[in-house]
């Protein structure tokens, strides 16, 4: 099935209207869809962004405030800690919401070399399974 591409103007909210709200942030859009599918199929409000490298700026990049950050319970923060722009991004992130909690997909050999940018993160394993990204997800609710 075609999907349209994430675009770093997030979606609508999707899922159950009660459950707890999740922003995915994700650099690939396949995989935003598909952990935002698995969310909503497990209860959650999901909305998706594809992040600053997609073809609009990214709010947050430009120093503004996004409002679907805003209104979420938790971030997954799926996109390159590696890259300068996103690393940028997830500073932004923590001190727009210094109480919202983020977690981070980052392969766990690289925990240890972004330790002050993850500080105050849960971080999920990438490659993502099920079972961890929703521990993590239930995790950074507590």
């Amino acid at each position: 099935m075609w999907r349209e591409r994430i675009s770093a103007e997030p979606s609508a909210w999707r899922g159950t209207a009660n459950g707890p709200r999740v922003l995915v942030e994700h650099h690939d859009p396949n995989v935003g869809l598909a952990v935002g599918d698995l969310l909503a199929s497990e209860g959650y409000e999901v909305a998706t962004c594809g992040g600053p490298a997609d073809r609009r700026p990214c709010p947050l990049s430009r120093g503004d405030r996004c409002g679907r950050t805003a209104e979420a319970d938790v971030v997954l923060f799926g996109l390159e800690v590696e890259d300068e722009l996103d690393r940028d991004v997830l500073a932004r992130l923590k001190t727009a919401m210094p109480d919202t909690p983020i977690v981070v997909e980052i392969p766990t050999a690289r925990v240890p070399l972004y330790a002050a940018e993850l500080d105050g993160c849960v971080t999920v394993p990438r490659p993502m399974t099920r079972d961890a990204l929703l521990e993590a997800i239930e995790r950074s609710l507590r």
